[in-house]
């Protein structure tokens, strides 16, 4: 059997690209661009919270990989060259966009101190 180990950098760079493209197309109406932002930082802090080392570029990769997606996601729906055009370089921005807010909830992720404890310790204290 596969075991899947969630401390693992990539585990963690798909599990921000996931919530982030989840909670976008799920909410998109409702949260606004400054939600969005909130969205990718929250994404990259996961990243790079989560991970055994816990590295700044996890977040980065998740805003630039999330925000790819979605850019491009964008440009197949369209027909017209000029629209594709400027559409690619809106999606440039985009991309600069959540590297930008991912960086910045990587750094959060990485300066939150992680609470250490072992497993069923506070119960055996609790019992004795």
């Amino acid at each position: 059997m596969v075991k899947l180990d969630f401390t693992n950098p990539i585990v963690t760079i798909i599990t921000g690209i996931i919530f982030i493209l989840i909670v976008t197309y799920l909410f998109d109406s409702k949260i606004g661009p400054y939600g969005a932002f909130i969205i990718i930082v929250i994404g990259g802090f996961i990243a790079t919270y989560f991970a055994k080392e816990r590295k700044i570029r996890y977040g980065l990769y998740v805003g630039i990989i999330s925000m790819a997606i979605a850019g491009i996601s964008t440009i197949f729906m369209t027909n017209s060259t000029d629209i594709i055009i400027s559409l690619l370089i809106g999606s440039l921005g985009i991309i600069v966009i959540g590297a930008v807010f991912g960086t910045i909830g990587g750094f959060l992720g990485k300066r939150i101190p992680k609470k250490e404890t072992k497993p069923f310790e506070s119960f055996n204290e609790d019992v004795a």
